[in-house]
């Protein structure tokens, strides 16, 4: 992988120091065609990523509805101004579109970003980042928020989109998919253009479109065109009357751009983002919908005896409801029907027989219409449960079967035993207090108790005890989506058994939790468990590189590529990442954990380790990050050098972290530049000393523990 970075002289203070700077003119191809390094690493990065530079492109969406008399964005992007541009060689039907933005748009409008209107081709100084960060994030630009665009012409706008389906992005249904990078990667921020999906799921603001193949997109509501009546907070409704859509909703096309973000489902590398009303066709003819299939929460694990009934609810599309249904099979074999009888205008009732104890039921509710349109429920896939003879076990609740890690029993209410596993002081952050329980070491033998108030019954119990209790297994059990943990709700009953012998840690390799998505099986099989690392190594402080979220990668001694995180914020903990914290050890690259154990914990698109106390772990200080000696060359040519040069090195072995430093003779720092997660290889670094004064200057490449320079020499 090649990487070109431009040297600064200064930093930049005001619009006209940062005109007067020389940085590369580049287009949008330059930016987003990925070289295959990349695409077989499973990486969206721009290889120019980190760099300030000049593209030019042609303007599609405009920042705002109007910058005179409608001041309103239309894609949402918080507080920013979102666009994208199209490269100007308008036939370019691979890596020719970018999402461009200005984040800061509170101090006025000197960069004249908020002007742009479709066809306007324009020179634009970013920088160039991606969203969300990480290897899946697609690239986009930001404005330099001390410049100003160049408005060089005028041009037609693209209006064609690419017709793509859903396999150019994706294989199969959301939290069990395959991402196709050699295909998807090409239209990234292009608009692209859909035919024959329907609606199969819904999230708070966005949709998940199936083909009719199964293969599934999210379709994201950022612009305020689809932005729902019900949304509340500052996001614009352009259609204030809009409702959203539903399940089962087909649409003949979806047009849109593709972009990436984060989900309920972990990042999503693309998503079709329409713009306008025209871009979504709903189908003329609509099925029936049907919209619930629950069956009794009060039996989440039907006996060997029960005949469990299930309620259908449907509404008619086009045409009158003809025949309700379930079909149903046992332990995978052939599939059975059994009818439903209708038991008011919308609901419909039908009872699936008795089955042997540890039966493994799937089932699903079908209607058909007059028109023998048909709908099913689920979309994808069925519901299930198990028979049982016996209490149920906390396994029971999280066996598997979503891709994504979600129990099958959300809503149902439960009672389990479990041995506490935290204190209520444990993790007992400033938002929320997390108190989990455990009924073994075996996969998926642990779950997490919500408890919202100093009051909960469940406060009363200590690591040791035995309980008993009863609530409702919920999903996300946490105060935002962004958790994903299963999850014993509205906790009605504690009954305490007795205290027992502190649940053992499973001793685990960072390996099974490295750069796993939600729902790997993996990773997913000890969530909310105790386990235990051995012989880790701090490979970064910082797992989360311009912010600072409590959390630091660790990876095991003879695997340093295997990170897994370690969040600490939240913790009853002496070591801290966060060098503002007072009265507590900051951890630092090369220390080592003979061992680090703590609760495995899912939020923000990654597994990390949730150490309890200071037991949790011990730290050795004095060794070194190995290995110590990742770079093993670099040197500059031409050099002496006037204008431009090239500085290459050489990695030995991966780097979690890479840090480009150039100095003077003085010692000052004139330039830096910061990449993560760089795999062993040559890299190459094109650095622009133009601005520069003729002297002598010394360019080092930094790893943890470990750095090796190179003289430049500057000439006129």
């Amino acid at each position: 992988m090649k990487r070109l970075c431009t040297l600064l002289a200064a930093t930049c203070l005001s619009a006209t120091a940062v005109m007067a700077q020389p940085y590369a003119e580049v287009s949008v191809k330059d930016i987003m065609t990925l070289p295959a390094d990349s695409i077989n690493a499973g990486s969206l990065r721009s290889p120019l990523l980190g760099d300030t530079v000049w593209v030019t492109g042609i303007v599609t969406v405009p920042p705002v509805v109007d910058p005179i008399e409608d001041r309103r964005p239309i894609l949402w992007a918080g507080s920013r101004w979102v666009s994208f541009l199209r490269d100007t060689a308008s036939a370019l039907q691979s890596y020719a579109g970018i999402n461009i933005l200005q984040a800061d748009t509170s101090s006025g409008t000197n960069t004249l970003f908020d002007r742009a209107r479709p066809g306007n081709i324009i020179k634009a100084l970013v920088k160039i980042s991606n969203f969300p960060t990480g290897l899946l994030g697609a690239t986009q630009v930001e404005i330099i928020k001390e410049s100003q665009i160049e408005f060089a012409d005028d041009k037609d706008v693209p209006t064609m989109a690419t017709p793509v389906s859903v396999s150019d992005f994706y294989t199969g249904p959301v939290g069990g998919q395959t991402q196709n990078f050699q295909d998807g990667s090409k239209y990234v921020g292009m608009q692209v253009e859909l035919t024959d999906v329907t609606v199969v799921s819904l999230t708070q603001f966005d949709y998940v479109l199936a083909d009719k193949n199964g293969n599934e997109i999210y379709m994201r509501s950022q612009s305020g065109y689809f932005s729902k009546a019900t949304e509340t907070g500052t996001k614009p409704k352009l259609r204030p009357d809009f409702e959203g859509y539903k399940v089962g909703q087909t649409f003949t096309r979806v047009r849109g751009y593709i972009t990436s973000s984060n989900t309920p489902g972990g990042v999503q590398s693309y998503m079709i983002t329409p713009v306008y009303v025209d871009d979504v066709t709903l189908s003329e003819v609509t099925p029936p919908e049907i919209t619930s299939l629950q069956r009794d929460l009060s039996l989440p694990f039907p006996s060997p005896q029960n005949n469990p009934e299930v309620t259908i609810t449907v509404q008619k599309g086009s045409s009158d409801i003809a025949l309700v249904k379930v079909s149903y099979s046992v332990d995978g074999g052939v599939d059975n029907e059994v009818s439903a009888s209708p038991e008011g205008s919308a609901t419909y009732i039908a009872t699936i027989p008795a089955q042997p104890a540890g039966s493994l039921v799937r089932y699903k509710a079908i209607a058909i219409d007059n028109n023998e349109k048909i709908s099913t429920y689920p979309l994808n896939g069925t519901q299930v449960y198990r028979v049982l003879d016996r209490p149920a076990k906390i396994s029971d609740v999280r066996e598997q079967f979503n891709a994504n890690g979600s129990s099958s029993y959300q809503g149902y209410t439960v009672t389990l035993e479990g041995v506490i596993t935290t204190d209520p002081s444990d993790i007992a952050g400033a938002n929320f207090t997390r108190m989990y329980m455990q009924d073994g070491t075996t996969p998926y033998s642990g779950v997490f108790l919500i408890t919202n108030s100093p009051d909960d019954a469940i406060r009363t119990a200590s690591r040791g005890d035995r309980v008993k209790i009863t609530g409702t297994v919920a999903e996300s059990g946490a105060r935002t989506t962004d958790f994903h943990i299963t999850a014993l709700s509205n906790i009605t009953s504690v009954e305490k058994l007795g205290t027992v012998a502190p649940v053992d840690p499973v001793v685990l390799s960072t390996a099974s939790f490295s750069k796993k998505s939600m729902g790997s099986p993996d990773a997913e099989q000890w969530e909310s468990m105790l386990v235990e690392f051995q012989n880790v190594v701090v490979v970064d402080t910082n797992a989360d590189t311009g912010s600072n979220f409590g959390e630091f990668l660790v990876a095991d001694e003879s695997n340093p590529e295997a990170t897994m995180r370690v969040e600490v914020d939240d913790s009853n903990i002496s070591i801290t990442n966060n060098p503002n914290v007072e009265n507590k050890t900051q951890v630092s690259i090369g220390q080592k954990f003979p061992y680090l154990r703590g609760i495995m914990f899912y939020s923000f698109g990654n597994y990390k380790l949730v150490p309890r106390n200071d037991q949790d772990f011990e730290i050795v200080t004095s060794v070194a990050y190995l290995p110590s000696d990742v770079v093993s060359t670099v040197r500059a040519f031409p050099n002496p050098f006037a204008g431009e040069t090239t500085v290459e090195c050489e990695l030995d072995s991966y780097a979690p972290r890479v840090l480009i430093r150039v100095v003077d003779v003085q010692g000052r720092t004139v330039y830096t530049s910061v990449q993560n997660n760089l795999p062993a290889g040559t890299y190459r670094f094109a650095l622009n000393g133009s601005a520069l004064a003729a002297g002598t200057y010394r360019c080092t490449v930094e790893t943890a523990g470990h750095a090796v320079s190179t003289q430049l020499i500057v000439v006129q």
